[in-house]
């Protein structure tokens, strides 16, 4: 008998391949588009705090404290501003990386979670992860999201992979460090606890670990989030976030809000709207959807008690919570995405090994990942037009008025601060009074604002009322109107 000379592929060949898919495609968004990651204002919040960072670290101070969201992610991208210097890109490869190894850290969580399952569940969750468009768009923006899921995912990947250690010791005080560094980078991160909990119970029931092989995983978790504790108490509001103060079951079923930001009218309930990481196509293609569904029922026939509480409890602590919060946003079900996309990946698994038309199963998962690329270009490239209008936009201004021009903005402020050199400030908190003494100066200054959107959503809020008090007390000189942005000029008097 001639020896089998077929050589087994590396262990590690498949991470890297779906690391080098994801990356690719993160980094053609980034070259096409030209998008510095900069956007809205939170993601200049986020840059301006990482260059508060790194000017902190540089000259020997202590953190910056007067942050409202937690500084995990700006520390990161403070860290790669040694390397790159002051400059966005290195926040926004911090999300571009995060993104990228998303895909090959779902395959090694579905292979050590799903033992004879887990090379196809992983091949297919970390396809899936690489393409959505969600992940991907998230991915090349300055923001936390994707940062603060690349450590929770970690985080479980470490926790199932102590279940299989003889000594579990070093991997769970991993598995705490990364689960803290995955709330200090996005607070949410902290509702996937109850999986956790729930999963290490089970191992302490099994007796495969002991109460006190617990401890490393406490106290990594505390090690990491105390000093952010610290810097929190400086600036409490950022842990009392209206969201969780106003957190309320019963908004699941209503549409309208009357929040600090404005007036809001949705289309769906909070409820529907936060189940679309199930099956919205920037998530997933429907196929995926059945998936899911089909792999959590063949768990629990199989009773697989320790991934059904991990994955189950990751995904009810978080959707609860998201049902419950008066505010819409797409990208808030990433933080239920990863178990989903596990799911998904266990259930094509379970039928591969129980069909015997493999072929129609393989060429559906790749007419569904060509369906999720295509919709992803639909994600993608609305969102990314609409910032580079708003960078045009800003341009235009910058160029209409003297260089040093004192100008108020509302909606484009921190673009304009970043990207002209005039003498930006916030018009949101303008009041009346304040408004008053500008103009008994007699210098001149500008005002761009959205007049359909402060009269929509802000109606009777700060914006509208001081806008409708200077239509009343002074007088405002129409320079140009730049789709639905108008820039003025704004003198005392009556025009």
């Amino acid at each position: 008998m001639k020896p089998d000379l077929r050589v087994e592929p590396r262990p590690w060949f498949p991470p890297l391949l779906l690391f080098a898919l994801a990356l690719a495609l993160r980094v053609v968004v980034i070259v096409i588009w030209r998008f510095d990651g900069l956007y809205g204002q939170d993601a200049f919040a986020y840059y301006e705090q990482a260059a508060g960072i790194l000017h902190s670290l540089t000259h020997g101070q202590s953190l910056p404290t007067d942050f409202f969201w937690p500084s995990g992610y700006p520390l990161q991208a403070a860290a790669l501003m040694i390397l790159t210097g002051q400059q966005p890109v290195a926040a926004q490869l911090v999300s571009a990386l995060s993104g990228a190894a998303l895909a090959p850290l779902i395959f090694l969580f579905c292979r050590a979670l799903f033992p004879d399952r887990g090379t196809v569940a992983g091949w297919v969750a970390g396809i899936t992860m690489a393409v959505a468009g969600q992940p991907l768009l998230s991915s090349v923006v300055i923001m936390a999201d994707i940062s603060g899921i690349f450590w929770l995912l970690l985080s479980a990947w470490l926790l199932v992979v102590a279940a299989r250690k003889p000594r579990p010791g070093l991997w769970l005080l991993a598995t705490g460090l990364s689960f803290g560094l995955a709330v200090v980078s996005r607070y949410p991160s902290l509702l996937a606890a109850p999986g956790f909990i729930l999963y290490a119970l089970l191992q302490v029931r099994s007796r495969t670990w002991r109460w006190r092989h617990l401890l490393p995983a406490l106290a990594g978790a505390i090690l990491v989030l105390a000093p952010q504790l610290w810097l929190s108490s400086h600036r409490p509001e950022g842990l009392m976030h209206p969201w969780l103060v106003e957190w309320n079951l019963g908004n699941a079923f209503r549409r309208q809000f009357d929040l600090i930001d404005g007036h809001f009218q949705y289309r769906l309930p909070i409820a529907i709207f936060y189940a679309q990481p199930f099956g919205h196509p920037a998530y997933l293609f429907p196929l995926f959807s059945l998936a899911a569904l089909w792999g959590g029922w063949r768990l629990y026939l199989q009773r697989r008690w320790d991934a059904l509480a991990l994955l189950g409890g990751w995904i009810v602590a978080v959707y609860l919570f998201l049902t419950g919060i008066p505010f819409q946003n797409f990208r808030f079900g990433l933080t239920l995405y990863p178990p989903v996309v596990a799911l998904a990946g266990f259930g094509v698994a379970d039928l591969w090994t129980r069909v015997r038309w493999r072929r129609w199963l393989l060429a559906g998962l790749v007419v569904a990942w060509i369906g999720m690329l295509v919709w992803a270009y639909r994600t993608v490239a609305p969102f990314l037009a609409a910032q580079s209008r708003s960078k045009q936009i800003v341009t235009q201004v910058g160029e209409a008025l003297p260089t040093g021009s004192e100008i108020l903005a509302f909606g484009l402020t921190s673009t304009l601060q970043h990207y002209t050199d005039l003498h930006t400030q916030e018009f949101f908190y303008e009041t009346p009074a304040t408004l008053a003494i500008r103009l008994d100066r007699g210098e001149p200054w500008y005002l761009l604002v959205e007049p359909d959107d402060l009269q929509s959503q802000w109606a009777g809020k700060p914006p509208d009322v001081s806008f409708r008090w200077l239509q009343t007390h002074a007088c405002l000189d129409e320079i140009a109107r730049i789709g639905t942005w108008v820039l003025f000029a704004v003198r005392a008097g009556v025009c």
